[in-house]
Formats: C-alpha cells, sequence, structure tokens
C-alpha cells in the first residue's frame, strides 16, 4: 500500500534537511540511520516510507544525541558500530523508550531508554535478573549485554533484540513450550539460594522497589517482604481517598488479612526455593 502522495512529502522532507544539513544521519519517520565504516550511510539502511509509530520522527529527532551516545558505548563494549536505529516504543504513558539497534558485530540490540533520575538501579536489577534467567539455559531468555547512565542523566539497559512470538490460545506450540520452560525454571538447581528465600539484589514492580532479603521461610518472606509492603503502600494512597479506602486499609483490617495468609501459606511454609520471574 503507497502512501498517499502529501504525506510522502511530509515524510520526504525531514530525509531531504538531513542529507543536506548532516551527511552522515538519516531520520526517515521511524528509523535513524547512523554513519557506516565508509562515512556515509547504506543505501539499504535507508527505507523511504515506514508506518508511523506514535511521532517516532519527533522522538528519535529529540533523542538523537542520548542514541549517539549509546551507539558508540556499544561500539566500545564489542557490539560493533551501530548503522540504523529504529523506534520500537510502544506509545505514551510507559516508563521506558525503546529502541532497535542495528550493530556489525552483535546484530540487532534491543535498548531501553528512560529519562527519570535515579532509574539506573531498576535497569541494573533487571540486568541482574536475566543474567540469572539465562544461566539456567531453561526459559529462552535475551542475553543482557550492557546497562548504564549517559551524560544528560538518562539510564539505558541494553539486551539481545528477540523478534516477538505470536502468543495466545490459538497457538497450541507456542503456549506447550513456554510451559515446559518455566517448568524446567522452577526446578533448576540455584546453589546460591541454598535453602533461602530472597534474592542477591533488590528488583522492582514497576517503580516500587522490592526488598529481597534472605528469609528461612516462604510464608515469612511473602508476608514481610510482598504483601505487606503493597498494602502499606495502599493504605498510605488510601488516607487521601476518604474514610471508606482508610477503612479497608486500616491496621487491624491488615493484620487479621496477614493472620489468615500465613494459615492459607503454612503448608508450603518450607517448599523448595524456585527461582520465580515478572
Amino acid at each position: 500500500m503507497q502512501p498517499p502522495p502529501r504525506l510522502f512529502a511530509l515524510l520526504l522532507i525531514p530525509l531531504l534537511l538531513a542529507l543536506f544539513i548532516s551527511p552522515w544521519v538519516v531520520i526517515v519517520d521511524a528509523f535513524v540511520s547512523l554513519p557506516s565504516s565508509s562515512g556515509s550511510p547504506s543505501s539499504s539502511c535507508l527505507p523511504l516510507y515506514a508506518r508511523p509509530i506514535l511521532s517516532s520522527a519527533e522522538r528519535l529527532t529529540l533523542n538523537e544525541p542520548v542514541l549517539r551516545e549509546i551507539a558508540t558505548k556499544l561500539d566500545e563494549a564489542g557490539l560493533g558500530k551501530t548503522h540504523l536505529v529504529q523506534d520500537r516504543s510502544l506509545g505514551p504513558g510507559l516508563h521506558n523508550q525503546h529502541y532497535r539497534f542495528d550493530t556489525s558485530d552483535a546484530g540487532p540490540v534491543f535498548v531501553k531508554i528512560n529519562h527519570r533520575f535515579g532509574f539506573i538501579q531498576n535497569f541494573q536489577s533487571e540486568f541482574e535478573s536475566l543474567r540469572v534467567l539465562a544461566a539456567t539455559d531453561t526459559l529462552r531468555v535475551p542475553r543482557p549485554y550492557m546497562s548504564g547512565l549517559l551524560q544528560d542523566g538518562h539510564s539505558f539497559l541494553a539486551m539481545e533484540y528477540m523478534e516477538p512470538v505470536p502468543f495466545g490460545p490459538s497457538i497450541k506450540s507456542v503456549a506447550t513450550d513456554l510451559g515446559d520452560s518455566l517448568a524446567r525454571l522452577h526446578m533448576a538447581p540455584l546453589p546460591f539460594m541454598g535453602e533461602h528465600y530472597g534474592f542477591q539484589n533488590n528488583n522492582y514492580l514497576g517503580m516500587t522497589e522490592q526488598a529481597n532479603e534472605w528469609g528461612e521461610d516462604f510464608c515469612s518472606f511473602f508476608i514481610h517482604k510482598r504483601l505487606a509492603p503493597q498494602l502499606r503502600i495502599a493504605g498510605q494512597k488510601g488516607k487521601g481517598g476518604g474514610k471508606e479506602l482508610e477503612g479497608v486499609f486500616g491496621g487491624r483490617n491488615v493484620e487479621r488479612l496477614l493472620f489468615k495468609v500465613e494459615k492459607i501459606l503454612e503448608p508450603v511454609r518450607h517448599v523448595r526455593p524456585s527461582l520465580l520471574h515478572g
């Protein structure tokens, strides 16, 4: 399907401007072409038309210095020169922006970028989690390459790019393979955990940090490191929502709930520790 002539002209304007203003970067809607080894973009990396992805051309233009810095860091890490960057962000409202960097040595690399101050801790946690999951050789996860801070305070996480796999009730083989892999993951031996519950570093539920100090039994860990902190947060937010919310998350109600949860989880208090996923 060909784009309307007016739309094609609008898409062609950034290309012409980029070609005349800078001989080594081209922005075409959802793509940025970075310099090749010869100093000029390869013609195979310059699609004339790409379906707009929520103002991705504007996002690429805005983030061009950030993308260049990341390309340099990928090259310094041994992943090779970047010759094309594609915006893979899903839309507004998400914490991160997502990009595919096509590199000469590592192939496509998936990069997450976040503008929030201090978000590097989230990416470092995700990096370590991916590393541990991959080491079990059970569930196919992207290989983490690096995470770091950029000069303007942005944080980024780079990992192996994996093509999305269709998932749904109509694709039984995908669901079956996923279930088998998760079962192997949950049964994988974890020498670094021993008989303890927790993890070697904290992780995040969205923007909320979750404490992972080692515990002696699953029941106590789940109640005090997972459920109770979330109830406290809900209670704090509920204080501004009127007496009804404040009553739901009041001290007595929470105490009764945690008491019931402990009774329910008693049979699995000392269940074999396994690596879970989020």
